[in-house]
């Protein structure tokens, strides 16, 4: 149970942070990455460039010079009876996730499926996010 209860989100995690980082906005580059990244050793898992070109950046970058921002997916997915077509159409509709954290009631309830009840709880998760990040930042000082 216990290693369920570790364990139990990581796929869903990693598929996040693939769309999240993945340099190309069609979903389908990203569904091609995680078939690739799950076919991977666990000593290919630690070579940077290899995870690069993974997600679509060109191999002739060095990864840890080129600057990525998430999309939001990851965040979103954190906030409760969020549906995932639903984070598909706000990380469509704003540019990334600093973008959906300034966003107003207004601006997300004009996103398709977000009404003023779901751009409430979108708007309340991500500050109870922010939150526990704070907190534990400051826990492990």
């Amino acid at each position: 149970m216990q290693l369920e209860e570790l364990i139990g989100e990581v796929p869903g995690e990693k598929a996040a942070v693939v769309h999240d980082y993945h340099a190309s906005d069609v979903p389908g580059d990203a569904m091609g990455a995680l078939e690739r990244l799950a076919s991977l050793s666990y000593q290919s898992l630690l070579e940077p460039e290899l995870l690069g070109e993974l997600l679509g950046y060109p191999r002739g970058v060095n990864p840890l010079d080129h600057v990525v921002s998430p999309r939001g997916f990851r965040a979103l997915s954190h906030i409760p009876r969020l549906p995932p077509n639903v984070i598909t159409r706000v990380v469509t509709r704003l540019d990334g996730l600093e973008a959906i954290v300034r966003a107003s009631q207004r601006e997300l309830e004009a996103v398709e499926g977000v009404g003023a009840v779901r751009a409430r709880e979108i708007r309340e998760g991500l500050r109870r996010l922010q939150e526990h990040n704070l907190v534990d930042r400051y826990l492990n000082l």
